[in-house]
């Protein structure tokens, strides 16, 4: 009996061994024939009527056999309607449906994102292959176990090698079911016009105040004085000087012509009084 339960033990940790066995991908990589990629997109437009674009956007997202993931509307300011929508769709309508978004409006802004899983996947195939193997094993285990206490070591065994298959399993299904689908993000926003700002009058300027100071306009007066008499001043001696004997000239000639005129005007009258 107690080498009949060596050798069940023996089993049991050689079939755990070979669980933690580095795992080969070999076989399932060539299985694998493209590469697994998570996509996703993201797109801002803008649109005069937001409503319309929505209901088109929709439209697409049915044509190209996507479906709605979430969906978001709303009132912002005087009345501007925003709306925001996610939506999955096939992986090879990614690029179509993306396209189709951009024309909803004017595009302002555009991400592309993906991630890369091909890896990830075929480790889990190969983790999966070896679980699989794994339960066989404990599986023929069980087969000739005599005891209760033997049966419920291996049943033990071979419940936790299908927990983790269960597992390796549901992880392996979200990244197939996430690479095959594809998902965009649409946020689209209204057209606001700029408004036209109102020019404002320019207003007048006041004039500003001046201060009287008599003793400043009197010591300007004073200077203006002065110099007009030293202009004054400097005219008749120049000319003095320049004309002057010419001047004085004339006189002498004048004079004496002057007095003989006037003398026999006077003897004339007094003739004629006579």
């Amino acid at each position: 009996m107690w080498r009949k339960w060596v050798m069940l033990s023996v089993g049991v940790l050689v079939a755990w061994w070979w669980m933690a066995l580095p795992r080969t991908a070999v076989s399932v990589a060539a299985q694998s024939s493209s590469r697994l990629v998570m996509k996703n997109g993201e797109v801002w437009v803008m649109s005069e009527d937001v409503e319309t674009a929505v209901s088109r956007a929709l439209t697409a997202v049915t044509q190209y056999n996507g479906y709605v993931l979430s969906q978001r509307t709303w009132v912002e300011g005087e009345g501007h309607h925003y709306a925001d929508l996610t939506v999955g769709v096939p992986v090879q309508d990614f690029e179509a449906l993306l396209g189709m978004f951009k024309q909803l409006g004017i595009l302002q802004s555009e991400a592309i994102s993906g991630q890369d899983v091909t890896d990830r996947t075929v480790d889990l195939h190969s983790r999966l292959a070896n679980l699989g193997v794994n339960q066989e094993r404990t599986r023929g285990f069980l087969e000739q176990t005599t005891t209760v206490t033997e049966t419920l070591h291996v049943f033990q065994t071979l419940r936790q090698i299908e927990s983790q298959i269960g597992s390796v399993q549901g992880q392996q299904n979200f990244l197939e079911d996430r690479s095959a689908a594809a998902t965009i993000t649409l946020h689209i926003l209204p057209f606001i016009a700029t408004p036209t700002p109102t020019p404002t009058a320019t207003p007048t300027p006041l004039p500003t105040p001046q201060v009287w100071n008599p003793g400043d306009t009197a010591k300007t007066a004073a200077v203006q004085l002065r110099n007009n008499t030293q202009d004054t001043a400097d005219f008749f001696i120049y000319y003095s000087i320049a004309c002057g004997p010419w001047l004085l000239l004339a006189l002498l000639v004048a004079v004496p012509v002057g007095v003989r005129v006037w003398r026999q005007r006077q003897r004339r009258r007094v003739s004629l009084m006579q």
